[in-house]
């Protein structure tokens, strides 16, 4: 069941989620507010609001919110945003920089930000900050791994709407603005003593870069000290999959990354980072693939040579096209990587299972990878979430909430074994009396069903709820219905008509799977067969993109 978690709330544009060890839910919003959730419930006035100093212009704003590990009894709290560089509150600046800082709450009061506390980690001014004159793809999330080191991803903060070898900023790197070496447009992923591109392993306690660190030089503060992956285009969400790493910093094992990297033209990337020092290839490659745009490119600056040795992606989801996505069939534009849940509160099925979303295409699926972090399955969980952008579980309940941006809303994704079976029952009636009543028709009356099912499954998503019974091995009550004749007709009646169905010509049949998907033209919907053990796949001729 899906549902608006703070009924009644006014955040703009919320962005990332935690929850603290009592149970508030803390929402940073891209604007520049922290706000508090306590029972369901938003508290007038933000935890933190610094609106003046962050800078929202394009995708940029305060876009990455971590709680540390030991928040209960040191209450810290670590921010990443964009910083207007004239800080006077009109967001109308092209050139800025990212920054990370620290704070802690109040010991008086949990809901309020004691500002005595601020401590700048990164970022303090142009010359160490992450730089950005694209608007896009700059700062993005941060995760506290099991060695209780702090990572953070950004982007390389480049050109979107053409290949930049540099050159292209227009002041970003004049004298008083960021280095004139870090001019490199996107191939600032590539070279290790820039910032962007990248995915930091830092101390929380000075934001140095770690002995333990691939590239460790001597110098806490280099850059080339921090880094732990690199080749990345915008690695805007990334987790820590749970029981990998090691305790020990020293150890140089924070565990295995999944790395949402959001792509340029063609490819969407989901990138495993098992150890420290992988090049995942951006911007010479875009997915598994040459990137002809910047291969074609003299780079103006010297070390711009082709890399090394690079990994590719896990997964490579092709934006014109789910045909080329193998066991992951759906289309892709802004992958937004996610956490994998481990709560009890879903089916055992479901548990354990990598939860991701796509911005564009408003989906969250739940993908099963094995031990090796090799793709399974990938079933979808919701639809329609307009701009999906953070996940968080709530320890209590073990809920999924879900930061829209698009239309303002924190959602909620919560197991309900009875959800729309009354909605879904009274279709399948429907068809069953359809299918059961003396008409031709054959074929076309069975695409006729299909076509009524399907539009009562969509109203049902319209309305936020969402069936998942036959993924989790539920079986529906019986539901009987009438053949026009009087006579009472049994469930297992329905079962010619996914017959029908998968013997069609605009139907494909999929015996092994455990539900029927009804693919509309923009979006995916799951639903029940509610058929005698039939197990099928329908798949609309028209495919699942817009």
């Amino acid at each position: 069941m899906v549902e608006n978690a703070i009924p009644g709330s006014h955040i703009e544009a919320p962005v990332a989620l935690a929850f603290t060890p009592d149970g508030r839910l803390l929402v940073a919003d891209v604007p520049g507010r922290i706000w508090v959730i306590a029972n369901g419930v938003q508290l007038p006035t933000p935890m933190w609001a610094h609106e003046s100093e962050v800078e929202i212009n394009g995708d940029c704003g305060l876009l990455g919110m971590a709680l540390d590990p030991a928040f209960a009894t040191n209450r810290r709290l670590y921010l990443f945003y964009a910083v207007d560089p004239d800080s006077n509150g009109a967001d109308d600046d092209t050139l800025h920089f990212g920054r990370l800082v620290r704070y802690e709450v109040s010991a008086s009061d949990p809901n309020r930000i004691d500002e005595s506390t601020r401590t700048v980690l990164l970022g303090t001014s142009w010359s160490d900050g992450v730089p950005n004159y694209s608007g896009t793809h700059s700062v993005g999330a941060l995760r506290f791994a099991a060695d209780g080191t702090l990572l953070v991803s950004m982007g390389e903060g480049a050109r979107w709407d053409m290949a930049d070898p540099g050159g292209l900023s227009s002041g970003l790197f004049e004298p008083g603005y960021a280095p004139l070496a870090w001019d490199r447009g996107a191939f600032r992923a590539q070279d290790l003593d820039v910032p962007g591109g990248k995915i930091l392993r830092i101390d929380p306690a000075t934001g140095h870069g770690l002995p333990s660190n691939p590239f460790w030089t001597g110098d806490p503060g280099a850059v080339r000290s921090k880094v732990w992956a690199y080749g990345l285009r915008n690695p805007f969400r990334f987790c820590v999959r749970p029981g990998t790493g090691s305790t020990d910093a020293s150890a140089g094992a924070p565990g295995t990354l999944y790395v949402g990297d959001v792509g340029w033209n063609l490819w969407e990337e989901l990138n495993v980072v098992g150890a420290g020092g992988q090049d995942f290839g951006w911007p010479y490659r875009e997915g598994a693939r040459v990137n002809a745009p910047y291969a074609a490119l003299a780079p103006p600056f010297a070390g711009n040579a082709a890399p090394g040795p690079l990994t590719d992606p896990t997964l490579a989801l092709y934006h014109p096209s789910a045909d080329t996505n193998g066991v992951f069939a759906a289309r892709a534009n802004s992958i937004t990587s996610g956490l994998f849940y481990e709560a009890q509160q879903f089916p055992a099925p479901w548990r354990g299972r990598f939860v991701f979303g796509d911005f564009y295409r408003g989906w969250i699926h739940a993908a099963r990878f094995d031990a090796q972090d090799r793709l399974v399955t990938s079933d979808l969980l919701a639809s329609g979430m307009n701009g999906p952008v953070d996940f968080a579980v709530e320890p209590a309940t073990g809920w999924l909430y879900v930061a829209c941006i698009i239309d303002d809303r924190v959602r909620r994704i919560r197991w309900s074994p009875t959800a729309d079976v009354d909605e879904i029952a009274a279709w399948r009636s429907r068809a069953v009396r359809a299918v059961a009543e003396p008409r031709g028709g054959g074929h076309e009356r069975a695409a006729h069903v299909a076509g009524r099912i399907a539009r009562g499954v969509r109203g049902a998503r319209r309305r936020g709820r969402h069936v998942w019974n036959a993924i989790a091995g539920k079986s529906p009550p019986a539901v009987s219905g009438s053949n026009g004749k009087g006579e009472t007709v049994p469930a297992r009646t329905f079962g010619p008509v996914c017959s029908f169905l998968c013997m069609s010509g605009r139907f494909e049949r999929r015996a092994a799977r455990e539900r029927c998907c009804i693919e509309g033209r923009s979006t995916v919907v799951l639903s029940t067969c509610f058929i005698e053990r039939a197990k099928c796949t329908v798949r609309s001729s028209r495919g699942s993109g817009s």
